[in-house]
């Protein structure tokens, strides 16, 4: 497995006042997998001192479409801020039509038949709205703005959905339609009593119809969250701790490894439960084989993850930086120079700034933003 780069990151005032962030040691946490023997699944960056809770997410209420997601709270010293993350989950809503009769799935309910998490369809402002009062249930949040993109990011975004609906209109062409599909980012702002709370979101997804007869069709959306991440922090001191907020999205965010794991899974406990349901012939030994063989030609290689070209990056105006030991940190591009030292300490600065035994790191070349 790669070596991370040390612990504590320290960024260094020079000349103006910098953003909170930039006054404040942050931590690299490893995201270890309790129920794969403590594997690296993912990693947060959030301020020394905090605390980083990992929750692992399975089949129900996950999909069976993509079975593993992983829950993070980072809590402050004095309990009073909390950021949370949520990585890709997956949903369908299901209509039936049937001679005039019409039948709908049940909005956050869970369908046994088919292994689905079932969920209505919302678009990245609506997944915000929702969310909100999924993650912070104990306080009543209202709502108060939204970020606006730039018409350079929104033309990135648009240029990512055409990416994805040609994915899909190829995928299912020549034996159902595909009747529409969305990608969609938004962040939003809420007061929630004497909090605010902010919510940042990605969703994509895509309608399909499918016939039976004249009468009878089937209208399916299978859409995902992609990640969600939020903040709650007294409304007081919460635009200080925007900045931490940033630095957090930025850097949290699961292994590629984890992503090819779930893939393998869903393929696996798929053709487990389809066997099941025709009556065929099935071992629970051998699933169970299947799953830790698939566990461990991913995750069980180490983390290989390189620079995170996350949906952040879209409304985010950041920079990402390889350090000597391979490893990515996302630093707001206001920074003119971003150097690391001897012991892996990053600092960053402005103008002539110029910390001694020191090596300058330029942003990585990532090539597109997708």
């Amino acid at each position: 497995m790669k070596k991370l780069m040390p612990i504590f990151i320290l960024f260094v005032i020079l000349n103006i006042l910098l953003p909170v962030s930039a006054q404040t040691g942050f931590q690299e946490v490893k995201l270890r997998s309790d129920l794969f023997n403590g594997a690296v699944v993912g990693k947060t960056v959030v301020p020394a001192g905090w605390q980083v809770y990992l929750n692992e997410l399975t089949l129900n209420p996950e999909s069976i479409t993509w079975p593993n997601a992983i829950y993070v709270t980072a809590v402050s010293p004095d309990g009073s801020v909390t950021m949370k993350y949520l990585s890709q989950r997956r949903f369908q809503q299901h209509n039936v039509y049937m001679y005039g009769y019409t039948s709908q799935s049940e909005d956050d309910g869970y369908d046994s038949s088919n292994m689905l998490h079932t969920l209505n369809y919302r678009n990245a402002g609506g997944t915000c709205d929702y969310m909100v009062n999924v993650l912070y249930p104990d306080t009543y949040n209202s709502y108060i703005s939204e970020t606006p993109l730039t018409s350079a990011d929104q033309a990135a975004l648009n240029a990512y959905w055409q990416l994805y609906d040609n994915q899909y209109r190829n995928a299912f062409s020549g034996y159902a339609e595909v009747k529409g599909t969305e990608v969609s980012v938004a962040e939003r702002l809420y007061r929630s009593g004497n909090n605010q709370t902010v919510v940042s979101a990605m969703v994509s997804g895509y309608e399909l119809i499918m016939y039976t007869d004249a009468n009878t069709y089937n209208d399916y959306i299978n859409w995902d969250m992609n990640c969600i991440y939020a903040m709650q922090a007294p409304a007081a001191a919460f635009e200080q701790y925007r900045d931490i907020f940033d630095v957090f999205l930025q850097n949290t965010y699961t292994t590629r490894e984890y992503a090819a794991m779930t893939d393998l899974h869903s393929t696996v406990l798929y053709n487990y439960f389809m066997a099941l349901k025709n009556g065929e012939p099935t071992s629970e030994t051998e699933l169970s084989s299947s799953l830790d063989q698939a566990t461990n030609r991913t995750i069980g290689t180490g983390d290989t993850y390189s620079a995170i070209e996350g949906w952040s990056d879209v409304i985010k105006d950041d920079n990402d930086y390889t350090t000597s030991s391979g490893s990515h940190i996302k630093l707001p591009t206001a920074f003119d120079h971003v150097y690391e030292g001897d012991d892996g300490t990053i600092y960053a600065g402005f103008g002539s700034y110029y910390p001694e035994g020191t090596t300058e790191l330029f942003p990585t070349s990532v090539g597109s933003l997708w």
